[in-house]
């Protein structure tokens, strides 16, 4: 049984299989007119089409319209869709199973939504786990503190630890993510470039495409170069320069004392330990800045941490596909151990319940029908779901904060089971009309 591990984080979603990571593809996508490019394609290109790139499709998950739809592509819940199809059609080692790895400060709603876009993507996903559990799994603290960023956000998540590692919150530090910063940074190494060679890398599309290419990468290394300088390449010319940690350390300036303060705003007493991703690699002054924090001991994570934390405790994070469980809490007892994987098991049950929401819309290929009041459907043409209140094949409706589903002819299928009558449904089950797969999901 292969399984593929994999991390939502918008910078970048890890895939890992086997202890290796094989896939990390961004969340950008370039959407001009018909065309769509996705992940790695979309970023090397969101500087020569900056009007049609969207990047705040993982962080802002949901239904609502874009402001530049198209036929196919209307609303943040579809970019999600090809990103995570493309994602696992590209995978170079095919995977039986999938564990998701998702962010604390994700809604119940986008959790349901994302339940949704998985089935639809066809990727048989057996468990989801909060990301600051499975890297914090582990640590003998009581008291642990996990800090990320993402693309236009960073967070910081509380966990407990008491015989269970739990995480009790996540919240979002400051709206100020890896996009900002590498605009901030892109501009300095621009204006020192200007100043030494007179060379403008942001004047002309292609060489600002490059910089920016150039910059994630050269901050992540920075600290195991021999001299830091940034070198770029165009047009066969080599430009270099040294930049220097304290121009760097403007662009993050209302970032770390956002930081310092969320920190010391969670922690109560002392001994208390900072996990900080490795996605901070290379941030200039962050070691001086965190120093601050008195009493609170600071761990920089591997790369590898999340998907380490994930395959350990791998046995207690899958679940039936059909009812995918969310899991913030873990045993800290022996991952092999069966008596504790009962426990764990046990403490997914509230969870799970907390993501069951009501159904409101039916997903089709990249188009999710509103189901209102009383959606009577007749049959399926190509992506367009045909209504007939006269003669209905399937009805949906809801009745306070329960859906049902009533075949009214034979051969409806209800996660592969035909159906007679009416029958409950929830976010994710799946609809079979006409021999195509309708997804049931809930944008809140």
């Amino acid at each position: 049984m292969t399984t593929a591990l994999i991390e939502i984080n918008d910078s970048g979603v890890d895939v890992s299989i086997d202890g290796a990571r094989v896939a990390c593809s961004p969340g950008y996508a370039v959407l001009d007119g018909s065309e769509l490019l996705i992940g790695e394609a979309a970023q090397t290109h969101a500087r020569l089409l900056p009007r049609w790139t969207n990047t705040r499709f993982w962080q802002q998950l949901d239904t609502s319209p874009l402001a530049t739809p198209s036929s196919h592509i209307r609303h943040h819940a579809d970019l999600v869709l090809q990103h995570l199809e493309v994602i696992w059609q590209s995978l170079p080692v095919p995977a039986d199973e999938a564990v998701l790895a998702i962010p604390g400060d994700y809604s119940t709603d986008q959790l349901s939504l994302l339940l949704g876009i998985i089935k639809e993507a066809r990727i048989p996903v057996v468990g989801l786990v909060d990301t600051a559990l499975v890297a914090a799994v582990g640590q003998p603290h009581q008291q642990c503190l996990y800090l990320d960023i993402h693309l236009h956000r960073i967070t910081l998540s509380h966990l407990t630890i008491d015989g269970n590692i739990r995480r009790s919150s996540t919240r979002t530090v400051i709206e100020t993510g890896l996009f900002t910063l590498w605009d901030r940074w892109a501009n300095i190494i621009a204006s020192q470039l200007i100043q030494t060679s007179r060379y403008d890398p942001m004047h002309k599309a292609d060489s600002e495409q490059l910089l920016f290419d150039r910059i994630p990468g050269w901050i992540a290394q920075r600290d195991s170069l021999p001299d830091q300088a940034f070198r770029l390449e165009h047009d066969g010319v080599h430009h270099g320069i040294s930049v220097s940690d304290n121009l760097l350390l403007n662009a993050c300036s209302n970032v770390y004392p956002a930081v310092i303060q969320a920190v010391r705003a969670l922690t109560k007493g002392s001994g208390a330990r900072l996990l900080v991703s490795h996605r901070f690699n290379g941030f200039p002054g962050l070691t001086d800045s965190l120093a601050l924090l008195r009493d609170i001991s600071v761990e920089r994570l591997a790369a590898d941490v999340v998907s380490r934390g994930m395959s350990r405790h791998l046995d207690r994070l899958r679940s039936d596909q059909n009812q995918v469980a969310y899991i913030t809490s873990l045993s800290m007892g022996n991952a092999n151990d069966a008596d504790d994987a009962t426990t764990a098991a046990s403490l997914v049950a509230a969870p799970t319940a907390n993501i069951q929401r009501s159904v409101s819309h039916v997903l089709l290929g990249s188009h999710a029908w509103p189901i209102g009041t009383v959606l009577n459907l007749t049959g399926v043409n190509g992506e367009q779901l045909i209504e007939d209140r006269q003669h209905p094949k399937c009805t949906i409706y809801p009745r306070g904060q329960q859906t049902f589903v009533e075949a009214g002819a034979e051969g409806v299928m209800l996660n592969q089971q035909q159906i007679h009558g009416q029958v409950r449904v929830s976010p994710g089950d799946t609809i079979t009309l006409d021999g195509q797969s309708l997804t049931l999901i809930s944008s809140g």
